[in-house]
């Protein structure tokens, strides 16, 4: 066990590691309490993020800070704040080589919304959203322009033919 001497309180005192890492700790968390609330200078900040940039975790560390952040619930003020800070940031262009890696990542997975049901409340208010809604001469072009060419397998027709006599019975 390692001794050292030091002084504590004042006083002229002898403690081994265990002792010293009971001080230190009560120390740090001392500190922390003093410096709560204090804004730190421009040029603190600019030494800080110049010393961190470029500095990457490894693999066990982000998965610590990960299961440490799991099912942590957000107050709605850190949410309101999260969002003002992220409002108006560009982001840079993506290249195609990034387009084409999420597009890999995507392949074959179904959409976020794909098995969920919508309320009958959400429904109303999507299509009270879209009542009165024209779509544009321009826009019913392009649209033709983007299904020219495409066909309906004969399956899908016969679908769409039974859903036609049934909607013009009625």
């Amino acid at each position: 066990m390692y001794m050292q001497t030091g002084r504590y309180k004042g006083r002229k005192f002898k403690f081994n590691s265990h002792l010293y890492e009971k001080i230190r700790n009560a120390y740090s968390v001392k500190l922390s309490e003093m410096q709560k609330g204090k804004k730190l200078s421009e040029d603190h900040c600019l030494k800080i993020s110049n010393a961190l940039k470029g500095h990457q975790c490894s693999e066990e560390v982000r998965k610590k800070i990960g299961n440490a952040n799991k099912g942590r619930k957000l107050t709605k003020e850190h949410k309101a704040k999260l969002s003002i800070a992220h409002k108006g940031k560009k982001h840079k262009p993506m290249s195609d080589a990034t387009k084409a890696k999420l597009s890999a990542a995507k392949r074959g997975k179904p959409t976020w919304i794909k098995g969920k049901h919508l309320s009958e409340e959400t429904k109303r208010k999507q299509r009270a959203s879209l009542l009165g809604h024209k779509v544009t001469n321009e826009t019913r072009r392009k649209l033709s322009l983007a299904n020219k060419g495409r066909h309906h397998s004969i399956e899908t027709r016969k679908k769409m033919s039974e859903s036609h006599k049934r909607m013009h019975k009625e």
